[in-house]
């Protein structure tokens, strides 16, 4: 039980290019389980990854070192994988072994773990002469542990932020849905102020991706205007369904064309967008700051085919009717293509648990409103001086 520090594995496509790795371990002593959670970086991005499990012994007959994983986002119907400590001194050192079947042929993993994030070299020589006997040296690479690396585990406030690992490639990629025709083009024009779009921000429905098999739901997102004043900070939380666990996700917006445009343009990217997949070009179509915002993104294909997206947020979980009106009239004037339909974003308390964002947004929208008042105020004494 406790941390361990990821010293070198398989690379595998779990952990693509993951580094500054660490697993921890805590025994349920009434259950017998053993609460995992797996937190890893792409570097050169400071924010964690992180994975919930839960793992048991593999034969309630046996104390062998043989265990059963499975992680909260891995889909029911595949099984657990299996994870066998072929050798542990407990105190310096752990060498983990697994291996899945995969039809005809099979998928293999190991990891070399430490209590400490540099392994001391008694230990190193005892492990590399395992490896040696037992596995395949070459396959293995070496897991960065830099202390410069590992500052975030200082500054993290309780629970952490938590991301499905196993699901890289799907829960927190942007949905897209496939059309054969133009980007939409928007002519709003409107001086933006990144400030002003600071703060919480919910998802009330977007374009309805009909590939989409894992529903999300309670999408909230955070946006904080990082030390430049120019970039955002997003945190991301994510829910499937009512019995599904809050995942979360963190990212980067970088200001694309902000200014001197018609429509502002920011480029957004999760970390747990895969490696070789490009950045995402966000429009901010229309908002008004206080109350909503529509966003939408659109990249060519090829010559006849654009992969489409679009969000309609609100700063609360339930729009006003006289927002959603202007809402739907905005969406029916630009939106006319006959596969554009939307799906509503569940974000009701019955359904949405508990996660870490900040609570709701009056503070934001009273500092909002007091500073929009006061734009409107100099506005009216610029005039009356002129």
């Amino acid at each position: 039980m406790g941390t361990w520090y990821e010293v070198k594995r398989y690379e595998n496509e779990n952990q693509p290019s993951g580094d500054c790795v660490t697993a921890q371990y805590t025994l349920n002593s009434t259950s017998m389980e053993v609460a995992v959670e797996n937190t890893m970086k792409l570097l050169p991005n400071q924010s964690p990854l992180v994975a919930y499990g839960q793992a048991v012994l593999a034969s309630a007959t046996s104390t062998e070192a043989k265990l059963l994983v499975r992680f909260n986002s891995t889909p029911e119907s595949t099984p657990s994988s299996n994870y066998w400590v072929l050798k542990t001194d407990y105190q310096q050192y752990a060498i983990v072994w697994s291996c899945q079947a995969n039809g005809e042929n099979s998928t293999e993993s190991a990891w070399v773990l430490s209590r400490n994030p540099v392994m001391n070299a008694e230990s190193k020589t005892i492990v590399e002469n395992l490896i040696n006997q037992y596995l395949k040296p070459e396959s293995f690479r070496d897991t960065k542990q830099d202390q410069s690396l590992q500052r975030w585990a200082s500054k993290m406030k309780s629970p952490v932020i938590v991301v499905a690992v196993l699901l890289l490639a799907a829960i927190h990629s942007i949905r897209a849905v496939i059309y054969e025709k133009r980007c939409l083009i928007f002519q709003e024009s409107y001086n933006f102020d990144e400030s002003w779009y600071a703060g919480k921000w919910y998802e009330i429905r977007r374009l309805y991706d009909p590939d989409e098999v894992e529903l999300e739901d309670c999408v909230q997102e955070q946006y904080t205007l990082a030390e430049n004043k120019l970039d955002f900070e997003i945190l991301r939380a994510v829910q499937q369904g009512p019995t599904g666990e809050v995942v979360y996700s963190t990212g980067i917006a970088t200001p694309k064309v902000f200014h001197n445009t018609k429509v502002p343009q920011f480029i957004m990217r999760y970390n747990t967008t895969d490696p070789a997949d490009p950045d995402t070009a966000m429009d901010i179509v229309q908002t008004d700051y206080l109350n909503y915002a529509i966003v939408y993104s659109c990249n060519p294909i090829n010559s006849t085919t654009v992969a489409e997206f679009a969000w309609i947020i609100s700063r609360e979980p339930l729009l006003k009717k006289h927002t959603a009106d202007l809402i739907n009239k905005f969406v029916e004037a630009h939106f006319k293509h006959p596969e554009h339909k939307w799906r509503t974003t569940e974000q009701s308390d019955k359904v949405c648990k508990p996660n870490i964002l900040p609570a709701g947004s009056a503070a934001v929208r009273m500092s909002l409103w007091s500073s929009l008042m006061q734009f409107s105020v100099a506005l009216l004494v610029m005039k009356m001086l002129l």
